[in-house]
């Protein structure tokens, strides 16, 4: 799994992956945001899921901190989304 730092969050919350791949090119703004928290949502879920199942404490230690890591951008995402919807 690709680690997000800041140069990662910086992009995610600019619209992109951090990656270089674009998403949701024909959105609407809003629309990406949502869909970016989704993926973060998504994201979360599957690495909790890691962490219980994990065999060493460093692992679950490794995947409940990229679980924490999911939450957090999906709480800035949300407020991006809120952000843009006042806007409209």
């Amino acid at each position: 799994m690709r680690r997000t730092g800041r140069r990662g969050l910086r992009g995610v919350l600019a619209g992109g992956l951090g990656g270089g791949r674009e998403l949701g090119r024909g959105f609407g703004k809003l629309d990406e945001t949502e869909d970016l928290r989704s993926q973060q949502e998504r994201k979360k879920a599957e690495e909790k899921r890691r962490a219980r199942e994990a065999e060493s404490e460093e692992d679950t230690m490794t995947h409940e901190r990229r679980a924490e890591r999911s939450d957090y951008l999906s709480e800035k995402l949300e407020e991006r989304a809120k952000s843009e919807r006042e806007d409209q």
